[in-house]
């Protein structure tokens, strides 16, 4: 190879990248702390590479004629997309073009804000025909940040975000008529009802009162409960856990909701690329696609971003740069960097997910340790005094964190769920074909599922991410095997990945479970990880191997082989039917075929190992922005006739307690949503106080000591509960109970009338749902 600096800053730039310390020689571990004469000639290497990058970008500048041709042909392309989008159900069902019909709301506002997307995309697109890819995407990767701060403030100005809160629309007067209703672009998936039912009220509820975002809000529940556990929406020095919650204090609830949602799904993006630079030495195309390939994996989308995957990453980038900064003020900067992503991961407070997350975290920690001992061993004190700093500055955001939220700790600990909800791992009745499921459930993406209707699929459960298992564990053999060993990440993550593994499908003897903490950790849950373990694991090795290390033919035939039937054979039992196990078969000879492109040495690395990772994100990235919606704003919540009616009231009494009868969770969250107390909101945490009132005997104290859903009907018998699911249960109330409860209004959207609800009490409102004052 031509290691002339000429060539190596044009391979860097335009194809595969190799960290310049490689391309000398020097590995992290025998490189130790660079010399002066080093760094500078490194800092002019990147100096020259920039200067080639830009005189590249010139040359290939677009000339103003053949821009104005592209944007003329995107805007038309852009009106049609959008007209075909706005009719397609009536295109289905209708067999005569009417152009009349196709051309209604043309101009409306979301027909120009959809067209706006669509303008974007397109023009995307057509750059490629101006500008040849590999220029067009070293200088994207180049300028990567600055193009992810105008994309999160084009969504953040535009107001929207990705919450799937459109599913309001449907049961709280859906005959009401929103502009903006509906997803500007994509469909609001009602199976998320944590996200849209749970979560999003319970942060927008914080937003009122004298004393909004204080340590407690008395809407939830309609007593007091730390607003700390409603998305940290909490304003004070704990709030440093999760700095994107600022967005909502400074900005209000609209513009909040958008810096959530768009803050913590492009800083993902950014750590994953920093990450796999760090762990793939260098190589910027598998950094890239595998960003996309955790980004927006079904886990991360279909669970509506996981904290995890930004923090714990951001720790090991933070530390990896804090150890080679050579400049007080950047060490500053990336103690502060490694404060808040520790407190972020930290104050979770999901075991389920963070106790293997963990130990994979710890297990990276100490290859980045290994990998930079000689630097670690030359800090001054400064150095260790800085990092003493951060670690200080984290502890004390989470201490502080957790001195708030120790209340809802206590209680949710003891309750009987899930506080009494412990596992050993093991394949049961609940998990049974779901780890099959999820370790292939990429194949399952919502555009092909809209089409060809998977049977028996909960996409959140099974949502995971594209390993092309066992892909992972044969890349690593290889590895070993070509080098007559394996290096330590290489040689931890197949450990671990295989310790994992054991847990979820064998389970673990119960004192091992109750040390290592895995009794907090459900077999689901450990899947969860375990896949994402494999796709580092496949990145890693893919990174490792050299081209001439690459399997021979028959060695890539048998491996793609291999997939191919252990791919198609777990599909078959657990998605096949009839009608679509045509799909799963194409689909897999796809995956065989992207398998023998990764690992076979026959063609050019460029032309096949970068394809197939191509096609891999491009895969994903389809599938993932299609789990959830592009929405603006939150006019289905605060424009509803409903909505306003509730804001009045709220204005003359703002104290009132509301009690929403038959509905599950849906309606009494959207009443919280508006700002007044609602008694049976999704209890977070047990009301025993206000239960134990209705049952002074405690002889339903198992069913309603959880975090519930609570479902109210009123009756003339006594008053009871009965358990509906594990997070649910139903509380029949006779009717002088209703004092008991201190119920102010009662909200009713039965579809007949309960004439003894008029008689007893005032009907003060009745537009497709009514509203009576109890006292």
């Amino acid at each position: 190879m031509d290691c002339t600096r000429d060539n190596l800053y044009y391979n860097v730039k335009i194809g595969l990248s190799f960290p310049w310390e490689i391309m000398h020689g020097k590995t992290p571990k025998s490189q130790g702390i660079e010399s002066l004469t080093l760094r500078k000639e490194r800092e002019f290497m990147d100096k020259k590479e920039n200067q080639h990058l830009s005189t590249v970008m010139r040359e290939q500048s677009v000339k103003p004629r053949n821009l104005i041709i592209l944007i003329s042909i995107a805007v038309v392309l852009a009106f049609i997309a959008e007209r075909i989008y706005s009719n397609r159900g009536f295109m289905v069902t209708v067999k005569a073009f009417d152009m009349t019909q196709f051309m209604s709301g043309a101009f409306s506002g979301m027909a120009v804000r959809r067209a706006v997307l669509f303008f974007i995309l397109i023009g995307f697109f057509g750059l490629h025909f101006l500008i040849p890819p590999k220029t067009l995407y070293a200088f994207l990767f180049e300028k990567r940040y600055y193009v992810a701060l105008a994309v999160f403030l084009f969504m953040v100005l535009n107001q929207y975000n990705g919450y799937s809160i459109a599913n309001y629309d449907n049961y709280i007067q859906p005959a009401s008529s929103l502009e903006y209703a509906d997803p500007v672009l994509g469909e609001a998936r009602r199976i998320r009802s944590d996200e849209w039912v749970v979560s999003t009220p319970n942060r927008l509820s914080a937003s009122f009162g004298d004393d909004a975002f204080g340590r407690y809000n008395t809407l939830m529940r309609a007593t007091e409960t730390p607003n700390i556990v409603a998305g940290k929406m909490f304003f004070c020095y704990a709030s440093l856990a999760n700095p994107l919650t600022l967005g909502t204090f400074l900005f209000g609830r609209v513009y909040g909701q958008s810096i959530l949602w768009y803050g913590a799904l492009i800083l993902t993006f950014l750590v994953s690329i920093e990450m796999l630079l760090i762990l793939c030495k260098g190589n910027k195309v598998i950094a890239s696609i595998g960003a996309i390939l955790i980004t927006f994996s079904g886990y991360n989308m279909w669970w509506s971003q996981v904290t995890w995957l930004l923090g714990a990453q951001a720790c090991i980038v933070c530390g990896w740069h804090f150890i080679r900064a050579d400049q007080w003020w950047k060490k500053g900067l990336l103690g502060i960097g490694i404060a808040i992503a520790l407190a972020y991961f930290v104050t979770d407070l999901y075991p389920a997910w963070q106790v293997p997350v963990g130990y994979l975290f710890f297990g990276l920690m100490i290859w980045m340790s290994i990998s930079n001992w000689a630097a670690i061993k030359a800090f001054s004190k400064t150095d260790w005094l800085m990092l003493a700093g951060a670690l200080l500055f984290a502890l004390s955001i989470i201490a502080v964190y957790l001195y708030y939220d120790m209340e809802y700790i206590n209680s949710i600990s003891s309750t009987d769920y899930p506080g009494a909800r412990f596992s050993n791992g093991g394949i049961d009745s609940e998990f049974n074909t779901l780890w099959i499921q999820e370790m292939f459930s990429w194949c399952v993406s919502p555009l092909i599922n809209n089409v060809l209707r998977f049977p028996n699929v909960n996409q959140p459960e099974i949502a995971g991410f594209m390993t092309l298992f066992p892909l992972p564990f044969i890349t690593a053999g290889w590895y070993g095997y070509k080098n007559k060993k394996m290096d330590f990440l290489t040689g931890f993550l197949t450990i671990y990945s295989i310790a994992l593994l054991t847990y979820f499908v064998v389970g673990w003897p119960e004192a091992l479970a109750k040390y290592t903490l895995m009794r907090y950790t459900l077999s689901m849950r450990a899947l969860d990880v375990f896949l994402f373990a494999q796709l580092y694991l496949l990145l890693v090795s893919l990174a490792r191997l050299k081209e001439d290390q690459k399997m021979g033919t028959g060695a890539a035939v048998a491996t793609a082989i291999t997939v191919f039937v252990i791919q198609t054979a777990a599909t078959m039992v657990v998605f096949g039917e009839w009608r679509i196990r045509k799909y799963l078969v194409i689909l897999a000879v796809c995956s065989a075929v992207v398998v023998y492109a990764l690992i076979s040495k026959k063609i050019k690395i460029e032309k096949k190992q970068t394809g197939a990772l191509i096609l891999m994100g491009i895969f994903t990235l389809v599938a993932g922005l299609g789990v959830n919606p592009i929405q603006k704003g939150l006019d289905v919540i605060y424009e509803k006739p409903l909505s306003y009616e509730i804001q009045t009231i709220r204005e003359t009494d703002p104290d009132g307690k509301w009690l929403t009868l038959n509905s599950e969770k849906i309606t009494q969250q959207f009443i919280l949503a508006n700002g007044v107390p609602v008694i049976n909101s999704t209890n977070i945490m047990p009301n025993m106080a206000l239960w134990q009132k209705l049952d002074p005997e405690n002889q339903y104290k198992i069913i309603y000591n959880r975090y519930a859903h609570v479902k109210v009907k009123l009756i003339d018998g006594p008053t009871s509960f009965k358990l509906i699911t594990a997070d649910a249960f139903e509380l029949d109330l006779n009717y002088d109970d209703l004092d008991t409860m201190d119920v102010t209004y009662i909200y009713d959207d039965a579809i007949t009338p309960d004439p003894e609800l008029s008689q007893r009490y005032q009907l003060i409102y009745d537009d497709q749902c009514r509203i009576y004052k109890v006292k």
